[in-house]
């Protein structure tokens, strides 16, 4: 796991019984490499180099060891059940020992998963895997000696960016064989689904078997795969782990937009955020592409969504305003929200200043710390084309432009910070 991973098991043998228990939970925590701080981790952890060239008064360089101040974050989410870490790092200069030359984040080793890892032998010796051997056998492909019908059209993909399900491509199998195929209906995707080399075989070295086709299923796609009376069953490697993210077709059909490309509604975005868990929305693995809707622009403002769909129109006006919505005016649960608002977009899209960062570090993440976050959101138009008129410059919207808004949400964590995200819809 390397060094980082190093530095985060020596913090975690800081926490007690009763801090782990908290973790667990969803309870966040920070560990910093700053005297004063209660969870430590070491500089000597880290690989990067703490020289760096600067120029001296009589104009020549000069290496310089930076005093660099690194802070993780991390944090366990029950719903989704992975871990994330977020660095951040600050570089000061022994000269300058108070104001940070430049500040770096990453998301972490944890940062992402994936399932697409050799099985541990020591896990190829559970029943479970016992079970999963019939449908990985190499042999099976060879069973299916049907000749492709190159002349069959390549399938229209109905989902953004043109990406392929399995069950795309077992459709066309069938289509091009007709081998008789029983196989998972969702809609999981993975990224290496989108291109695979089947059309004009005798050209582009395409499959003219079936056998071939199946091969390559699960050569590039871990597809795994069983005969049965000629009937041919698939899934996808992570089909066990993938049926408990589906999201029912009822909710679906509420959500998406009749004509292709449309914008989601205000309406239809926040029944997103609010029926949606968030391991449906943004599983790493499972990566949907879903059909005429894109979700990675909710997904991207969930819990904004979340928060902005509890409040009253009262509250909606004051979040509008330019003072924006204060932790006073909002209830127990909406609180709870507005600090979860909060914590990701620190510990998982933007990080912070090092005064913040530093105060987290020392002090928690109590609601001492964050009573003075505030919440805006505003409607504002996004146009791209302008055009000068006289002495003026004039806005002059595209027919696509005409058509959206844009709902700008803004959370200030000190008077000199603040992060926005935005997201276009339907007017």
């Amino acid at each position: 796991f390397g060094l980082q991973s190093y530095a985060l098991g020596r913090v975690f043998l800081q926490l007690n019984p009763e801090e782990v228990a908290r973790f667990w939970k969803g309870v966040p925590f920070a560990a910093s490499t700053i005297p004063g701080v209660k969870l430590r981790i070491y500089s000597s952890d880290f690989e990067r180099s703490r020289r760096t060239t600067q120029t001296g008064p009589d104009g020549k360089s000069v290496e310089v060891e930076l005093d660099r101040r690194r802070f993780t974050f991390f944090r366990f989410n029950p719903s989704t059940g992975k871990f994330r870490a977020n660095e951040l790092e600050f570089d000061f200069t022994p000269s300058n020992p108070e104001v940070s030359i430049g500040g770096k984040q990453s998301g972490g080793m944890f940062s992402s998963t994936t399932s697409r890892h050799n099985v541990d032998p020591s896990l190829q010796k559970l029943p479970f895997f016992e079970q999963l051997r019939s449908w990985m056998d190499r042999k099976t492909p060879a069973l299916f000696t049907q000749t492709i019908d190159v002349n069959t059209p390549k399938w229209d993909s109905p989902w953004s960016q043109k990406l392929l399900r399995l069950g795309d491509h077992l459709r066309w199998l069938h289509r091009s064989t007709m081998i008789p195929v029983v196989a998972q209906a969702d809609r999981s995707v993975l990224p290496d689904y989108s291109e695979f080399n089947r059309v004009a075989p005798r050209l582009d070295g395409g499959h003219l078997t079936a056998s071939q086709d199946i091969n390559m299923l699960m050569d590039d796609a871990q597809c795994l795969v069983k005969e049965d009376s000629g009937f041919l069953l698939a899934r996808n490697f992570g089909y066990w782990s993938r049926r408990q993210n589906e999201v029912p077709e009822s909710i679906w059909r509420k959500v998406e937009p009749k004509e292709n490309g449309q914008l989601l509604t205000l309406e239809q975005a926040l029944f997103i955020a609010t029926s949606f868990r968030e391991d449906q929305l943004a599983n790493g693995e499972t990566n949907y592409p879903v059909c005429r809707t894109n979700l990675s622009m909710v997904n991207e403002c969930l819990d904004s969504l979340k928060l902005y769909a509890t409040l009253s129109p009262r509250q909606r006006e004051l979040a509008e305003s330019d003072e924006g919505l204060g932790m006073a005016d909002l209830g127990g649960s909406q609180r709870d929200q507005m600090l979860s608002t909060a914590l990701k977009l620190i510990l998982e899209h933007y990080g912070c200043t090092y005064e913040l960062a530093k105060s987290l570090a020392l002090n928690g993440f109590g609601a001492d710390q964050l009573n003075n976050f505030r919440f805006t959101a505003k409607w504002k138009n996004r146009v791209s084309n302008y055009a000068v008129i006289g002495k003026k410059i004039v806005e002059q919207p595209t027919s696509e432009e005409l058509n959206r808004q844009t709902l700008w949400f803004g959370i200030s964590l000190s008077k000199q910070e603040r992060i926005t995200q935005f997201i276009d819809l339907k007017k």
